[in-house]
């Protein structure tokens, strides 16, 4: 037998990360990072720590167990109530 079926379900609603802390708690150490062909000491954030309001300025690099993102130093990130990185360019 094979069946299929369609229907209107309600929409998931995902729960918001509740995290507290400071820039300055999460910073785990730096390292030369090469942006536009000059090295720059840059600040290394623990993602695992960084707390939901808090914006990060570029240039910055945020390390998570799987992955590391780069912030380029004219943008900022920040996460959103969902955990997820978000980085928007900073306006001049």
């Amino acid at each position: 037998f094979r069946l299929s079926a369609y229907g209107l379900v309600a929409k998931p609603s995902l729960p918001a990360i509740a995290r507290s802390g400071t820039l300055a708690s999460a910073l785990s150490g730096e390292r030369a990072v090469a942006f536009a062909g000059s090295f720059r000491t840059t600040p290394v954030y623990d993602r695992a720590r960084l707390a939901g309001s808090v914006a990060i300025p570029g240039p910055a690099v945020v390390e998570d167990a799987g992955a590391s993102t780069l912030v380029p130093p004219d943008f900022a990130a920040t996460l959103d109530p969902f955990g997820n990185l978000v980085l928007e360019r900073r306006r001049a």
